[in-house]
This record gives structure tokens, C-alpha cells and sequence, in this order.
């Protein structure tokens, strides 16, 4: 892998589905409070609460990176170098546990780096060390991009670093006529 990215777990901390947090709109009240107000603007109490609120959410989302990291294994070179409210609007990944179990049992095996070639048995990385392996998946990531649509339109979305903020994730409120899926 090139960057690591936050595994978001189906339950945080076993007990919290990772939904209430990240997909309600409890969790969006408090990922505004940590990031700040909506970018449509939104009434002054909201941008008074964000800057009031924001140290108890900075600590409140480093607790849930530090949940993540002992639920997922991500230290070291797993770990994410975004913060987990951003890397989660950015790229969103919700792991299946049936990676997590066989990679604990040490059946599956991740190396930070770039495949320079496919050889007999394995892959060669850029690095120049020869891995084998039985299988090869190749993840190559992907970005976000607005390009395809007319200028026009990606200045009326107000596109922000982590995409776009939708009502029901995926109607803009100034462009009529569009919808969009995971963006």
C-alpha cells in the first residue's frame, strides 16, 4: 500500500455501530463541531458552538483514533496520517473482520510500498525486494475528482478537500438537475 487509511470498524470499541457516529445526525453535529460550521453557512450558534466545542472533540476523535488503531492494528506504518474525520469523508473504508481475523493470524501479510513488476511467484517492489505470494491483489487507490463536470457547475458544488457536503449524501443544494453517489 502507498498511504495508510483509517479501517473503520462495523462497531466502535465492540459496542457503537460505526453509523451513529459517522452517518447520523448526531455524528455530523459533532464532526462540525470539530471541523466547523457547515460550508453553506450555517446559523451563528453553530459557528459559536465549533469554536467552543472544538478541544472537546479534538480529544473526543483522538480517542476514537486510538480505539481504531487497537481494533485494527494500526501502528507503525498502518498508521493513517490524515485524522480519522478526514481520512473517513476523503476515502471511507469498512473493513469486513474476515481480513482483520486471518491478517492477527498472520495469514495475510501488507507491505507499504509500490509493486515495480509481477515475477514468478510473487511481486518485485520499487524497493527491489522479491515478495512472495500465492495472491497478488492489487489495490491501487483512487481519488476524488470533479473534472468531468463543467466549471460552472464544481464552483456551484463548493467543492472541499474532502468532497462535497450533499443533502442525503448526494443532492447539491445551488445545482439543480444532479444528483451524485459517493461523493
Amino acid at each position: 500500500f502507498r498511504s495508510a487509511h483509517w479501517c473503520t470498524p462495523r462497531l466502535i470499541a465492540g459496542l457503537i455501530p460505526f453509523q451513529y457516529v459517522f452517518l447520523s445526525r448526531f455524528g455530523q453535529a459533532l464532526v462540525t463541531w470539530y471541523k466547523g460550521a457547515w460550508p453553506a453557512g450555517a446559523p451563528c450558534i453553530h459557528t459559536v458552538l465549533s469554536y467552543l466545542l472544538f478541544p472537546l472533540m479534538w480529544v473526543a476523535f483522538r480517542i476514537v483514533e486510538f480505539l481504531f488503531k487497537i481494533q485494527r492494528g494500526q501502528w507503525g506504518s498502518y498508521a493513517p496520517k490524515l485524522d480519522v474525520v478526514a481520512d473517513f469523508y476523503g476515502y471511507a473504508h469498512v473493513l469486513d473482520t474476515t481480513f482483520l481475523n486471518n491478517w492477527r493470524e498472520a495469514k495475510l501479510q501488507g507491505k507499504k510500498g509500490e509493486v515495480k513488476r509481477l515475477v514468478k511467484d510473487g511481486v518485485e517492489t520499487e524497493s527491489g525486494e522479491v515478495i512472495e505470494a500465492d495472491v497478488v491483489i492489487c489495490a491501487t487507490g483512487w481519488k476524488k475528482t470533479y473534472d468531468y463536470l463543467p466549471t460552472n457547475v464544481r464552483e456551484s458544488l463548493n467543492v472541499e478537500s474532502d468532497g462535497l457536503y450533499l443533502h442525503r449524501h448526494c443532492i447539491p443544494a445551488k445545482v439543480r438537475d444532479i444528483s451524485l453517489a459517493f461523493c
